[in-house]
């Protein structure tokens, strides 16, 4: 494994600010957050292909977008369902209810890393979902 000893990143000063305020809030150094969060992003990123596995075999999206054709028809059945509710289970226990961004713990958010209606034959996969915290899970998604 390559091991990055020195790193140095140029922040605007919003961006500083910013980060200096996350760390403030969470008790942490710049550095500490900076290498997490960067190590956690790359896995994300850069899983290797034998773990983007797809588990619907015979998946067919049109059937998919035909008995769902909205997100929101998809997600009022999708998120009450005993299969997401044993998945999400599974996925908070294999992480330890601990965000896989920044280490926080208790977390009880699980994250489509790919997103569950773009990739409908992956919302139950485990390689697919994680673990994450409020603020990294609405950060996530731009809220």
């Amino acid at each position: 494994m390559e091991r990055i000893k020195s790193l140095q990143i140029k922040l605007s000063p919003e961006l500083y600010d910013l980060l200096n305020k996350i760390c403030t809030e969470r008790g942490i150094t710049r550095s500490q957050y900076l290498k997490g969060t960067i190590k956690k992003h790359l896995q994300l990123l850069l899983e290797p292909e034998e773990k983007k596995d797809i588990i619907f075999t015979g998946f067919d999206r049109n059937d998919f977008y035909k008995m769902y054709p909205n997100r929101q028809l998809f997600r009022d059945k999708f998120y009450i369902s005993p299969e997401w509710g044993e998945i999400s289970l599974e996925v908070l226990n294999r992480d330890n209810y601990t965000c896989q961004i920044c280490g926080r713990k208790p977390s009880r958010n699980v994250h489509h890393k790919r997103d569950a209606f773009s990739f409908p034959e992956m919302c139950l996969s485990l390689n697919n979902l994680i673990t994450l915290c409020d603020k990294h899970h609405n950060e996530w998604h731009n809220r």
